[in-house]
């Protein structure tokens, strides 16, 4: 479930699950805080990885294209147009992967403030009011999408024009 607007995160309630004994606990407020730190760990390794991905496989497509548009050899274009192409692929699964995780962070973030609700209400007040823009979160992924179809746009018009 990817939520519509940033008040969906706060007003998020999974369809069939009854939040109502969970609200009236009070003796697991360690294990619901717990569970709440761990949440924003994960969202913290979601975001490291998508990040850490994208470095590596931007880094490794431009390497590959500066280097296979330095040689001037004819002879090799058809090795020249599988490794373009190869390069292609890759940043189009990088695009994947980073929409995937986007799921998987959104997933996460809805769960820490779910228990965030029922530990402290008063906080996801102040979330509510306060809360990170929509477009902050989402001009990374942006960024990373963008980045990713460029050098696979590059690699394409390599394929056609060798």
């Amino acid at each position: 479930m990817i939520p519509n607007d940033e008040h969906d995160y706060v007003s998020a309630r999974v369809p069939g699950i009854d939040l109502t004994p969970f609200e009236s606990m009070s003796t697991d407020r360690e294990l619901l805080a717990t569970y709440w730190r761990h949440q924003y760990d994960r969202l913290d390794q979601i975001e490291n990885q998508r990040i850490q991905f994208t470095n590596i496989v931007v880094a490794a497509s431009v390497v590959a294209i500066a280097l296979l548009f330095d040689r001037d050899d004819a002879a090799k274009s058809l090795a020249l147009r599988g490794a373009l192409a190869t390069v292609l692929g890759v940043n189009l699964v990088a695009c994947g992967y980073v929409l995937r995780m986007r799921q998987h962070a959104h997933q996460t973030l809805i769960r820490a403030r779910t228990a965030l609700r029922v530990l402290a209400p008063e906080l996801m007040q102040l979330n509510m009011v306060s809360g990170i823009p929509r477009n902050l979160f989402h001009s990374s992924i942006a960024y990373q999408i963008s980045l990713h179809a460029l050098l696979g746009g590059v690699a394409a018009l390599g394929v056609f024009i060798v």
